[in-house]
């Protein structure tokens, strides 16, 4: 194997582990974070809409557009954990 394609394998290797750690910080440490979030602004958004409030909608809005912020990661972070558990690479790892 030439020294080339070695770096090539390194450089992969490297991404690859850099993109198990990102999942693994949004996973753990953001996604709580901005699911508590979405529902807290459920909840305010319900109570003024109860009481007829015009700003309802927008919360509502603001809502739509977490949701659709959350929706990739999330997506992504199940495709990595089946990936990971479908190769036998899934580790708990508390450093990241």
């Amino acid at each position: 194997m030439s020294g080339y394609s070695e770096f090539e394998q390194g450089q992969t290797l490297g991404r690859e582990q850099e993109r198990e750690r990102l999942a693994a910080y949004f996973h753990r440490r953001l996604a709580p974070d901005l699911l508590a979030l979405a529902f807290s602004i459920e909840g305010v958004r319900a109570e003024l809409e109860a009481q007829d409030h015009p700003s309802a909608p927008k919360l509502q809005e603001l809502l739509n557009r977490l949701t659709e912020m959350i929706k990739p990661m999330r997506e992504e972070i199940l495709k990595e954990t089946a990936r990971r558990i479908k190769t036998n690479r899934w580790k708990l790892r508390r450093d990241d």
